[in-house]
């Protein structure tokens, strides 16, 4: 009896762990970004149903450029049919690629292709029809998908150490290039830097716990690092937004500072000044944000959490420059022999 008490709490304890697994590899959702340098409306078209058939998965949460799907086209053919009215018909093959986009490294995780063929009365109507014909819930489609989670999520756990080097070198440079001129268009591309850094810590912690616990005090040292860096630029920023009343803007920037050790006093001296201000303002959504960030200076919320959050709230501008490079970096991994 007691041997078979013993065989059955060795059972359950089994099954628990392999249903607890299994229910952390359904939490993983690392980020695909779906970019396209095709800006036409079959381009446009085109990435909406991508990005429709990624978030199905629960996979695009956000904008982060770590990794991307690609669309690459390629015309096979195109008629004019003899009926009247005429027709124009177009057979195209589309190979999605997916891959990292943070740097120019020949890193593909996944392809594959679709033939797809659109019927329209000219030839632009006819491509219009041909994206309107690859479906987000494609079999084919999701399964690539799937199949590149996988592999992303089997990169992250063979690559562990080497990736969080790669975020720490970039938040060096981040660091270093901010610290040479805080105005310049170095800044947006520091930003960009630290924005993949910290978006490659958290994917880590997604897709491999283990390592990202086993490698903590590296991961603070870079959130250090940018608790300096961002002092340095967005408080800057929200100080030039708030001396023009911008509030919108300035709230925004201060968003962005986690809860600092590097500027605190000077986070807290402006949210005074704001306090002051506070009986002017209209618009209830901004009194609910400067709500938030006092709550947030007290908190002990996960401080990678709060960095994240703080860069949900960029602008459009900044995402716009970091869309860009991840096109020239992508382009690159392709054009790089394999």
């Amino acid at each position: 009896m007691k041997q078979f008490l013993i065989s059955l709490c060795l059972t359950i304890l089994l099954g628990s762990i392999s249903l607890r697994s299994a229910a952390q590899d359904q939490d993983v959702k690392i980020p695909i970004s779906v970019i396209s340098s095709d800006t036409s409306s079959f381009g446009r078209l085109l990435l909406s149903r991508l990005q429709q058939a990624v978030s199905k998965t629960g996979m695009s949460e956000y904008d982060s450029y770590n990794f991307v799907m690609f669309p690459r086209v390629n015309v096979l053919s195109h008629e004019v049919t003899a009926s009247a009215p005429s027709l124009t018909v177009v057979n195209l093959e589309v190979t999605l690629i997916v891959a990292n986009g943070y740097m120019s490294k020949s890193i593909i995780f996944n392809t594959e292709t679709f033939s797809i063929k659109g019927v329209g009365k000219s030839y632009e109507k006819a491509l219009l029809e041909a994206a309107r014909s690859l479906r987000s819930d494609n079999p084919k489609l999701q399964e690539l998908i799937g199949n590149s989670r996988a592999t992303i999520t089997r990169y992250f756990a063979a690559n562990c150490e080497s990736i969080i080097g790669e975020a720490e070198l970039m938040s060096k440079q981040a660091l270093l290039a901010i610290n040479k001129n805080e105005i310049s268009d170095k800044a947006v591309t520091a930003e960009n830097q630290f924005t993949r850094a910290i978006y490659l810590l958290y994917n880590i912690r997604s897709a491999n716990y283990g390592c990202y616990k086993t490698s903590i005090a590296k991961i603070n040292q870079i959130l250090a690092k940018y608790d300096e860096f961002s002092c340095r630029l967005y408080l800057g920023r929200a100080r030039n937004h708030w001396a023009a009343r911008q509030l919108k803007e300035t709230i925004s920037y201060l968003n962005k500072i986690p809860p600092s050790e590097s500027c605190r006093t000077e986070v807290d001296a402006l949210l005074r000044q704001i306090d002051g201000y506070q009986e002017k303002l209209t618009g209830q959504d901004y009194k609910h944000e400067l709500e938030l960030l006092r709550m947030r200076e007290k908190a002990s919320k996960d401080m990678l959490e709060i960095v994240v959050e703080g860069q949900k709230k960029e602008t459009q501008a900044v995402r716009e420059s970091r869309r860009q490079e991840t096109v020239v970096n992508l382009m690159s991994v392709m054009a790089t022999p394999r």
